[in-house]
């Protein structure tokens, strides 16, 4: 299947000067062990909870009270340091003072942060609308997931991730901004990558190392995208390069995923002894009128007991042929043989079955899971041009061990950016990604519900099955084939600025377009 799009845009754009501030202090000149004062912002308003410390005594700050003052017990301090969320941190010197009056002014470094909106980008400052942004290298950071879905979940406050599976590949993972966007609930938002619309699948496919940001809509924001964007908006920003000298880095990872709290699932005895419980009690409700517990024991429905069973047998070691000893176990004496806990054989027919009351499928079928994750990537440029090429790679398994189950993807990507003068400037990018998912095509969940008295594997290792011939959950992992998905896209965009700011303060003019094409083979 090939799906291919393109899309052009001519889009406006005014620029927001940033602003800036000073800072002041006021000091008076008294002499004492004691300091006070008092923190107040740029309008002369007190400050409540500003933390005020003595420099090099971190132990013995304090906190400003409802009026913005303070009192510091800390002879010979000759510095203290005032600071508060979305204020800059201050530094005074007391120099012998008591009365301090401190002026605090709001960081403008956050302000003038960009922001990626529906249509461009803007300063946090001068944002009203409902955006909230994350950067690419927070999302992963010490996390061994290798999807984007994954790894938004619980990030960003009213994006909602939920998926179906931990299984890498095949999580199920869906969207939601706000909730449910339509009367069924079933609408998603839209996903933009670079400025092209994108897919859950695409966005997966991508590395993690190469986005810079991800930027959510989630009200009137993200209506100029139309009625796509009803269930709200994703906007991924990959890295670009930046002036400097050339810069190559690589970053790797391994991760292991080990059982932690299991589930309480019974063993092969536990289960044996409810398996009674739940006969006895059983047959005690079919016969009212009976009260003599050996009666109602004799009434027992011994169940798959009744139908397995045989000689006792075992190989003669010298000729090796199968020798007969004791005498039929069947029904009760099956169960209690398999109750004591220790592996026989029995003859049924032609068959010899090997009974193996000790087995634990979970244990054979289950165990930690492995992620790896590689990346080189090199950046740099100068005044005019500014490059980011990368190459990744990554292998994610699910806790399935005797079968794949997982996914491994493989990407490249070059961005460019070409300004030649103050009014011109070109940016180009293009990526390949693939994404390969293999899984058992069926067992998916077997183990975790049916006791397993019989060995799991021959002599030969292939799966053994005394029950009938389909009902070994390792059968059905090894034998019954894989289902395998491949996804590969090849994206490229480019975008031409005209700035007419020297003439028209604030006025630029971009036009962009972009090519996608998308091939999954199933």
């Amino acid at each position: 299947m090939y799906i291919k799009s393109i899309l052009v845009s001519t889009l406006f754009g005014l620029a927001v000067p940033a602003m800036t501030g000073t800072v002041s202090a006021q000091t008076s000149q008294t002499q004492g062990a004691v300091i006070t004062g008092e923190v107040v912002d740029e309008a002369g308003e007190p400050l409540i909870g500003a933390t005020v410390r003595p420099v090099g005594k971190p132990a013995n700050g304090t906190v400003t009270d409802i009026d913005g003052k303070f009192t510091l017990r800390a002879a010979g301090v000759k510095e203290i340091e005032i600071s508060y969320v979305g204020y800059l941190t201050q530094k005074v010197q007391v120099k012998g003072s008591t009365e301090l009056r401190i002026t605090m002014l709001p960081s403008t470094e956050a302000l003038e942060e960009l922001v990626v909106v529906g249509y461009g980008t803007q300063k946090k400052e001068s944002l009203t609308g409902a955006i909230s942004q994350i950067k690419g290298d927070q999302v992963y950071k010490s996390r061994g997931v290798t999807n984007t879905a994954t790894a938004l979940q619980g990030e960003i406050a009213g994006l909602t991730v939920t998926r179906s599976s931990s299984r890498p590949g095949s999580e199920g993972a869906t969207f939601q901004i706000r909730g449910a966007s339509t009367i069924n609930g079933g609408d998603g938002p839209l996903i933009l990558i670079d400025g092209q619309a994108g897919s859950m699948d695409e966005l997966n496919q991508m590395d993690g190392s190469v986005i810079e940001n991800i930027s959510v809509l989630k009200d009137a924001s993200a209506a100029i995208y139309g009625a796509r964007s009803a269930g709200g908006v994703i906007l991924v920003t990959t890295k670009r390069g930046k002036a400097g000298k050339a810069r190559v880095s690589y970053s790797g990872s391994y991760s292991r995923t080990i059982d932690g709290i299991q589930l309480p699932i019974t063993n092969n005895t536990e289960w044996l002894d409810m398996f009674y419980e739940a006969q006895y009690r059983d047959a005690e409700a079919s016969n009212p009128g009976i009260t003599d517990p050996q009666e109602i024991h004799n009434r027992i429905n011994w169940w798959i007991f009744n139908s397995f069973g045989g000689t006792p047998v075992q190989k003669n070691q010298a000729t090796g042929e199968w020798e007969t000893y004791g005498e039929t176990v069947v029904g009760e004496d099956l169960y209690n043989k398999l109750r004591e806990g220790q592996p026989f054989f029995l003859k049924r027919g032609n068959f010899i079955d090997s009974w193996q009351p000790g087995n634990y499928l979970l244990d054979f079928l289950y165990g930690n899971a492995n992620t790896w994750k590689h990346n080189v990537s090199v950046s740099g440029g100068d005044d005019k041009f500014n490059y980011f090429a990368a190459l990744n790679y990554s292998d994610a398994q699910s806790q399935l061990k005797v079968a794949e189950d997982g996914e491994k993807k493989y990407g490249a990507r070059v961005n460019m950016d070409y300004k030649p003068t103050d009014f011109f400037k070109i940016e180009t990018g293009m990526s390949y990604e693939k994404r390969d998912i293999t899984t058992p095509s069926q067992g998916i969940g077997r183990g975790w519900q049916d006791m397993w008295f019989w060995a799991i594997t021959n002599e030969n290792g292939d799966a053994y099955d005394t029950f009938s011939n389909n009902r070994n959950p390792y059968g059905w992992f090894t034998q019954a084939g894989q289902s395998k998905a491949k996804w590969s896209t090849l994206r490229a965009n480019g975008k031409i600025t005209l700035d007419f700011s020297k003439w028209v303060k604030g006025l630029s003019i971009y036009g962009s377009a972009a090519y996608k094409s998308v091939r999954q083979d199933v």
